[in-house]
C-alpha cells in the first residue's frame, strides 16, 4: 500500500518529525507545504535530514492568500496513493484550513494534529475522519530534535569515573571551604582553557592538596590528563547531573548528551544579509557553535541544563595586586542559555543549575552590602524568569528527591 505523509512546514519542526517517524513505512513518500520564508531558513532541509527522507516541497507564494495556497496544493496528483496521512500542525491557520478542506474529500485520508507537549507521554490527535487521542510509539531522540532545528552535534567525552564518585565529590564540594583551593583551581582553569593536561611536577604539586582531600586518584601518577582537568574544574558537576537524570528518569543513551558542541550552518539564511553588509557575494560556509553541559529529551521536550559549580568566578586581579577578583557570571550564563533556547523552538526547556547557595551569599553583616547582593540576585532571577529560564541553587538541587522536581 502506497502512502503519502503530507506536512505543513513552520518554525516548529518537532511535530513534523514525530508524525513522519510514527507513520512511515517502506512504501511511504513525503510531501511538504512550505513558504518562501521557511525555504529561506532551510527548515525543510532540517526535517529531511532528521528523518533521512527526500520530500517533494510545494511552495505557496503567500501563506495568507487562501486561493494561492489552494492552487499550490491542487498542483500535485494524489490519486496514486492508497493512504493519505495529513499533519495539520504547522503553518498558518489559513494553510491548515486549506489543507483540511482539500484533503477531506479523499477516501483513505487520515488527518492528525500534535498539541504542545506537557509533562506526560507525548500524544497526537486524530481529527479526521474520526477523533481520537493516541500516544506516539516512535521515540524522539536527541539527534532527531537537534537535526530538526538545523544543528549537528558532537558529544563530549565522559571522564570514566562512576556516578558514586561524582556524588562523593559533590558532597566534598558542598561541605568544604573551597576557598582554600582557589589558587589550585585558577591554575587548573588555565590548563583547561589551553586544552592541556598537567604534566609539570611543580604545577602538579600545587594542585595535589585538592586531589588528596577529595580522594581523587589520577590515572597516571604525578600527572593530570585533559579529561581529568576538565572533570576537576566543573566537569564532575556536569556528570553528577547527567547520571542523576539518567537514573531518575530512565533516559536512554540516545536521548541524553553531556558536553555537547552544537554547530549550525547559518550561510543559507544569512547569505543576502552577508552580501548587503559586506558588499560582495559570500560563498564560504559559516557555522555558529554552542556548547552545553547537559541536554536530554523527555516526553518530546528538549531540556537544556547549564551547570555551574559557582556563579562567582574567581580570577586574577587585572591590577596586579596578587589578590583574586570575584566576578558574578550568572548574567552571562543567562544570556548564553537564552540565546540557544530561542533557536530550539517552543519545545525547549532551559535551566541553570549552580551549587552556589543564594541564601548564604546574602549572609553578610554589612547591611549595605547585603542589600546590594540581594538587589543584584533579584535582578538576575527576574531576567531569567522573563526569558523562561529556571534557576536551581545548591539548596534546591541537593534536597530534591528527584531533579524532575526542579525542571
Amino acid at each position: 500500500m502506497k502512502q503519502l505523509i503530507f506536512s505543513i512546514i513552520s518554525d516548529q519542526t518537532i511535530p513534523n518529525i514525530q508524525v513522519i517517524n510514527e507513520f512511515r513505512d517502506e512504501n511511504t513518500e513525503y510531501m511538504m507545504l512550505s513558504t518562501p520564508s521557511m525555504q529561506h531558513k532551510g527548515v525543510d532541509t532540517w526535517i529531511a535530514q532528521a528523518c533521512n527522507i527526500s520530500p517533494t516541497v510545494i511552495i505557496c507564494n503567500n501563506e495568507y492568500d487562501l486561493s494561492d495556497i489552494e492552487k499550490q496544493i491542487a498542483s500535485k496528483d494524489y490519486s496514486q496513493y492508497d493512504q493519505l496521512t495529513i499533519n495539520l500542525t504547522g503553518g498558518t491557520k489559513l494553510m491548515s484550513m486549506a489543507v483540511f478542506n482539500y484533503f477531506a474529500k479523499f477516501p483513505h485520508c487520515k488527518m492528525v494534529y500534535v498539541p504542545t507537549p506537557k509533562r506526560e507521554k507525548p500524544c497526537y490527535k486524530e481529527i479526521f475522519p474520526q477523533t481520537a487521542i493516541k500516544e506516539f510509539t516512535a521515540p524522539l531522540n536527541i539527534n532527531d530534535y537537534l537535526n530538526g532545528y538545523g544543528y549537528n552535534y558532537k558529544m563530549g567525552k565522559l571522564s570514566g569515573l562512576s556516578i558514586e564518585y561524582s556524588k562523593a565529590f559533590c558532597d566534598f564540594f558542598c561541605h568544604t571551604d573551597m576557598s582554600q583551593y582557589d589558587e589550585a583551581m585558577l591554575l587548573l582553569r588555565k590548563y583547561r582553557n589551553k586544552g592541556k593536561g598537567v604534566t609539570k611536577e611543580e604545577d602538579f604539586q600545587r594542585v595535589k592538596p585538592l586531589l588528596t582531600d577529595s580522594h581523587f586518584t589520577p590515572q597516571e601518577e604525578g600527572k593530570l590528563s585533559v579529561v581529568e582537568v576538565k572533570y576537576l574544574t566543573g566537569g564532575w558537576f556536569e556528570e553528577y547531573v547527567y547520571f542523576r537524570i539518567k537514573e531518575e528518569l530512565g533516559i536512554a543513551d540516545d536521548c541524553i548528551v553531556t558536553g555537547a558542541l552544537l554547530t549550525r550552518n547559518t550561510m543559507k539564511s544569512n547569505e543576502k544579509l552577508y552580501e548587503q553588509l559586506l558588499g560582495e557575494e559570500v560563498t564560504t560556509t559559516h557555522e555558529t557553535a554552542n556548547d552545553f553541559d547537559v541536554m536530554f529529551v523527555y516526553h518530546s521536550t528538549l531540556f537544556v541544563i547549564e551547570c555551574k559549580t559557582s556563579i562567582i568566578n574567581k580570577i586574577a586581579d587585572p591590577a596586579g595586586s596578587g589578590r583574586l577578583k570575584e566576578e558574578n557570571i550568572l548574567g552571562k550564563t543567562i544570556y548564553q542559555v537564552d540565546s540557544l533556547k530561542n533557536k530550539l523552538g517552543l519545545y525547549a526547556s532551559a535551566h541553570i543549575f549552580t551549587l552556589s547557595d543564594f541564601r548564604t551569599m546574602r549572609n553578610v553583616e554589612d547591611k549595605g552590602k547585603r542589600n546590594n547582593i540581594t538587589n543584584r540576585l533579584t535582578e538576575l532571577i527576574d531576567r531569567a524568569t522573563y526569558s523562561h529560564i529556571s534557576i536551581a541553587d545548591r539548596h534546591r538541587i541537593i534536597n530534591a528527591h528527584s531533579l524532575l522536581e526542579i525542571i
